[in-house]
């Protein structure tokens, strides 16, 4: 004996397509982001004897430096992932696209030998 308040069978395979191509954009979001920023401590650590030199540091200072800018970049990254939760995933992400590249203009310019 059936109902009319049984359930009729929805179809599975539209609803499971848009989250696998959702899930899909997401893993590779998060994929690119890890690698951009194992690739900025690579390149900090690449850096590492020109700064060792620069600022006559110890081998502790230098792992002080490193240290240092990976904590501060993984405690930007959280704050800006938290605004993003806060004020929603568009709006934050324009002004901290447009500032992250701002810093390493001045090291960037060319200079001066000697200088």
């Amino acid at each position: 004996m059936t109902t009319a308040s049984e359930a009729t069978p929805r179809s599975a395979t539209s609803k499971d397509s848009t989250t696998d191509n959702r899930s899909g954009r997401v893993l590779a979001l998060v994929l690119a982001a890890q690698f951009m920023a194992l690739l900025d401590i690579f390149i900090v650590n690449v850096a590492a004897p020109t700064i060792r030199s620069e600022l006559h540091a110890s081998g502790a200072g230098l792992q002080l430096v490193v240290a240092g800018y990976t904590i501060t970049y993984a405690v930007l990254l959280i704050t800006g992932a938290r605004l993003g939760d806060l004020l929603g995933h568009g709006r934050p992400i324009w002004p901290g696209s447009a500032s992250s590249p701002r810093p390493r203009w001045p090291a960037d310019s060319p200079r001066e030998p000697g200088s």
